[in-house]
């Protein structure tokens, strides 16, 4: 970790003092993980005398740390939805003023990503990066724990529990399905939400901040990771044919259309089951029910291209 950076970074979108130092921490083990792109940024981001340092996770948790403990004005995070929870997670761990946090999409999918609008060429991220316009994120709490797009109880965090990383390395996201077919053969645990007086029994649960699900397929429109809140999916049938038609229907941005699925707006949600139910936060296992998810308190400056 010998090089740093000076760039121009904004808070609340208006310009702010030059950085000096930017940091890119990159998971070397993501999906579609492209060394070439990151030397590209990191070239485009060290003209005109900036000084920019590449830092590679050395395995679980080691991102948290870099986050938390790299000397920077600016820190971007080279990766797929896991490896952006923990740069935040680690970003989170550091006292105000915090550095202004970017996202370079990578990995098997990238929801936040395509939540900002992100481009996908080296020099219009770039330029992204260095136009410093930002944004307040408001991260959630799942038991504790920060996420950015979404937590879950069911089916979905069964999946991201029983994926094989081998294959889901060499498959991308058609891991998922194979891990999901294996998953179906299993009996599916009732999980019952409560959110203030209120309580609903279904069978999976997920709780997002993020407009989008699993990549770019449209989960609530109205959905905003910008500002406090949640939206609750509840489904209660996750039989192969009603989930053959949620999964057309997500396809299609379509899913108020589908029987058995339930969405209301929740600023917190606790989740549970007799029997234990896995849980996920932004597509990384996190452990078992009981789930309480409620708002942060604390927000980030994430870079973002110019409304």
């Amino acid at each position: 970790m010998s090089e740093i950076v000076n760039a121009r970074v904004a808070m609340d979108g208006s310009p702010r003092a030059s950085a000096r130092r930017i940091a890119i921490i990159v998971n070397p083990v993501a999906g579609k993980y492209r060394r070439s792109r990151i030397g590209a940024i990191a070239q485009i981001l060290r003209r005109d005398g900036r000084h920019v340092e590449i830092a590679e996770s050395a395995g679980p948790g080691c991102i948290r740390e870099i986050a938390r403990a790299i000397p920077a004005d600016m820190v971007l995070a080279a990766g797929g939805d896991g490896t952006i929870n923990e740069a935040v997670a680690g970003l989170l761990d550091r006292a105000s003023p915090r550095p202004a946090f970017g996202v370079i999409p990578q990995g098997t999918a990238n929801v936040l990503g395509h939540e900002l609008g992100l481009p996908r060429g080296a020099q219009d991220l770039a330029n992204v990066f260095l136009a410093g316009h930002t944004r307040k994120l408001h991260p959630g709490l799942a038991n504790g724990r920060p996420f950015v797009l979404m937590a879950s109880a069911g089916l979905d965090a069964e999946v991201v529990s029983s994926v094989n990383l081998s294959l889901k390395k060499k498959l991308g996201g058609l891991a998922y399905i194979v891990a999901a077919a294996r998953t179906l053969n299993r009996e599916a645990k009732d999980i019952e939400a409560t959110i203030g007086d209120t309580r609903i029994l279904g069978k999976l649960f997920i709780v997002s901040k993020a407009k989008r699900y699993g990549g770019n397929y449209l989960l609530d429109p109205d959905a905003d990771i910008f500002n406090p809140g949640f939206t609750l999916v509840a489904v209660s049938d996750i039989r192969p044919f009603a989930l053959c038609k949620i999964g057309l229907a997500l396809m299609a941005g379509r899913l108020d259309n589908v029987s058995g699925i339930r969405k209301m707006r929740v600023k917190a949600v606790y989740l549970r089951s007799r029997d234990a139910v896995a849980t996920e936060i932004d597509g990384d296992v996190l452990g078992v029910t009981p789930l309480i998810v409620s708002e942060g308190c604390e927000a980030l400056d994430i870079l973002t291209p110019q409304a």
